[in-house]
C-alpha cells in the first residue's frame, strides 16, 4: 500500500528559471539545491507539504541523454501492509 507521495520529477529546460517561478510566482519552497555528482539537484514544495518537486533538466553533463520520450516520473513511500 502507498502511504505517501515522496517525489515527483519534472523535467525542466532551465533550472533557474523553474526556480524562479515556483518559488517567486508561487510562494513553493526551495527543499534542497545541491551537487549530486555531476548533477544539481533542485527540490521545491509548497509550504507544509510532504511531496517534493523534483526540477531536473532532460540531459546533464556526463549522462547519457534520457529517451526522447521519457515522462517525469513519481516516488512513492510504501506504508507496512496491516495485512500481513
Amino acid at each position: 500500500m502507498i502511504g505517501t507521495l515522496g517525489s515527483v520529477t519534472i523535467f525542466v529546460t532551465d533550472q533557474e528559471r523553474s526556480v524562479d517561478f515556483y518559488t517567486k510566482k508561487l510562494g513553493f519552497e526551495l527543499r534542497r539545491d545541491q551537487k549530486f555528482g555531476p548533477i544539481r539537484w533542485v527540490e521545491v514544495a509548497p509550504t507544509g507539504s510532504a511531496t517534493t518537486i523534483v526540477l531536473f533538466p532532460p540531459a546533464q553533463p556526463g549522462l547519457p541523454e534520457p529517451h526522447p520520450r521519457r515522462q517525469p516520473h513519481a516516488a512513492a513511500r510504501r506504508s507496512p501492509c496491516p495485512h500481513r
